[in-house]
């Protein structure tokens, strides 16, 4: 294949991350968030068309795929306004195109890329907001891929879709202390998406608590915690040491209902099955928050014996909702949902509150 499949990610990594792709920054005036795009700003990538070995353009596929997702901020109350072209070599491909800004939910944009604008060795991909524009545009990734291999950019960038199952050997060290192996990590994270989770987070009972920052491929994390028994904060690392579809202990299974009301549409279903393991040698999970690499976020709490949960999500390219997790056996799959939760103002008391108080508006759900 002539055209390397390519991506880069902004959402979860900083720097970007970029696999068979370069990122050179435009008139973007901060390294630390180079995906975040104001008015008469621009980035660049560039990419490679690999040459025929004649050294002709003979191998430069007729069609090549640009998927863009990203967000527009909105204008106080009104939907964001930024203006957007797409060129690549200099050729503009996309020219003041809007992105819907008025749901702050992320959006994907195909551009088809014409195989006379391509060429051997390396191309150059530039996004640019017009000067017009009254909001931002945030980027979250950027995939480029031959016409002819569908989905082989997005393959790389999620990963294997049926891996939900990962185990990694953790070292930990305390604070003042040195480093030293801590007992493994395992957890199985199924929620229906495809998307991989990119940080998590997770309370137990007994007052322990521990964040995690996933790199793109899942191999490493780095985190810390604070200690159930003493108080004391810890960082901890872990390497992956494997991954399959199913995990090695059984997890709990729940039959999700969601209840949501926001500005477009009301929503009372019934969902599908989530399943759920997360096992770090410290007893019982009170609460895990998560995101995920395509933008999507939620918290859940569970009951103390841990056989429902209640809490919010977003999924990709959607609003918000909150959501219950209940037994399969449990009597209430017999009765209505319970009844919408006003999301947004769910989101308001939650934004205001610290992660620790993250119980006092699940309560509310």
């Amino acid at each position: 294949m002539a055209l390397k499949p390519a991506f880069v990610e902004f959402a979860t990594c900083t720097p970007p991350c970029t696999h068979n792709a370069v990122l050179q920054v435009g008139d973007v005036p901060s390294l630390t968030s180079p995906g975040l795009l104001g008015a008469g700003q621009s980035v660049r990538v560039e990419f490679q068309v690999d040459e025929a070995p004649d050294g002709s353009s003979d191998d430069v596929p007729d069609e090549a795929t640009l998927k863009i997702r990203a967000v527009v901020e909105k204008d106080g109350s009104r939907p964001g306004f930024a203006p957007l072209d797409v060129l690549v070599n200099g050729e503009p491909l996309v020219s003041r195109f809007r992105l819907p800004g008025g749901r702050e939910v992320p959006q994907m944009l195909p551009v088809a890329i014409p195989g006379d604008t391509l060429r051997g060795g390396t191309n150059v991909l530039e996004l640019r907001v017009g000067e017009d524009a009254r909001a931002g545009l945030s980027l979250i990734a950027l995939l480029i891929e031959d016409v002819r291999h569908p989905g082989a950019a997005e393959r790389l960038y999620w990963g294997d879709p049926t891996v939900h199952a990962f185990e990694f050997a953790t070292r930990i060290r305390p604070k003042d202390g040195e480093w030293s192996p801590g007992p493994p990590l395992r957890f199985y994270f199924d929620t229906g998406m495809k998307p991989r989770p990119s940080t998590l987070e997770w309370h137990h009972w007994d007052g322990g608590r521990t964040g995690i920052l996933f790199t793109p491929n899942m191999d490493k994390f780095f985190g810390g915690g604070q200690r159930a028994d003493s108080g004391e904060p810890f960082e901890v690392r872990g390497e992956q040491r494997d991954q399959r579809a199913e995990p090695h202990g059984e997890p709990q299974r729940f039959v999700t209902r969601y209840s949501q009301r926001m500005a477009w549409r009301d929503l009372q279903e019934s969902g599908g099955e989530f399943r759920f393991l997360l096992d770090d040698g410290s007893g019982p999970i009170k609460r895990v928050k998560w995101h995920d690499r395509a933008g999507g976020e939620g918290a859940i709490q569970f009951t103390r014996d841990g056989r429902s949960f209640s809490g919010f999500q977003r999924r990709p390219d959607e609003g918000w909702e909150s959501f219950e997790g209940i037994p399969e056996d449990d009597p209430r799959l017999t009765e209505p949902p319970p009844e919408p939760v006003d999301v947004r103002q769910a989101l308001q008391d939650f934004a205001e509150s610290a992660a620790d108080r993250l119980n006092t508006w699940l309560r509310k759900l």
